[in-house]
């Protein structure tokens, strides 16, 4: 590994990704390995996103007027996606290198200006994904996602980019088309604020591990500049 070998004084973050399912351990201390499925997944949290909603709202005043609840909107994603992701889970498992999951959801809402999702389309995503993938597999891939749920939101294990793309429409869906707010906007205000004010077990210890690394890296840098190597 280049950070033994040659003692490099960096840190890498890895995604999840599905292996969060199973127990992983970080092959070196300085590799810090997600427990959410990507980055965008530690931003999805009810308090700092309501925040941005209140910060925008003297530009933004059909924001005040935002349908349902974070936890509403999370909740009937896992409503509408949990089969299409034990699918995916399955088809990653057995290394078919199909995956089920578009890069962004916009083609699965029913319609441009709405944050209502097109139960159609994402059925046959689910028939489609269900072929070429045998019974069991799906059935061991449903466990893991069944016992995951039992202590994580189902959010945190939905593919980052996908479960972004549906709070950011969310967050959109009744803002003046003029006025649209960037996804910059939202992952800066939302870095931001989840690495000052969210607390959960998730977050903590992505701060500990980070801190620790950079800790570690700099002491390399230092160490290295000092012998001039």
């Amino acid at each position: 590994m280049f950070l033994e070998q040659d003692n490099h004084p960096y840190v890498v973050v890895l995604d999840g990704d599905y292996e969060i399912l199973e127990s992983t351990r970080s092959p070196h201390h300085r590799i810090v390995w997600l427990h959410r499925h990507s980055f965008e997944n530690y931003l999805l949290e009810e308090d700092p996103i309501d925040k941005f909603r209140h910060y925008r709202a003297p530009l933004e005043d059909s924001l005040d007027r935002l349908p349902s609840s974070f936890k509403e909107i999370a909740a009937d994603t896992e409503q509408k996606f949990k089969e299409l992701l034990i699918l995916d889970v399955a088809h990653q498992r057995a290394k078919t290198g199909r995956r089920v999951f578009p890069k962004a959801p916009d083609e699965l809402f029913a319609g441009p200006k709405t944050i209502d999702f097109n139960n159609s389309e994402i059925k046959k995503l689910c028939n489609k994904a269900a072929q070429g993938i045998d019974e069991q597999s799906i059935e061991n891939a449903r466990t893991l996602v069944q016992d995951f749920l039992k202590e994580h939101r189902f959010i945190d294990l939905l593919p980052g980019h996908f479960a972004f793309g549906i709070i950011r429409r969310w967050i959109n869906y009744t803002a003046n088309v003029k006025q649209r707010i960037l996804e910059p906007d939202i992952r800066v205000f939302l870095s931001t604020e989840v690495w000052h004010s969210v607390n959960t077990r998730d977050h903590n210890s992505l701060k500990r591990r980070l801190r620790r690394a950079v800790r570690e890296a700099e002491k390399i840098r230092q160490a290295q500049s000092s012998t001039g190597s």
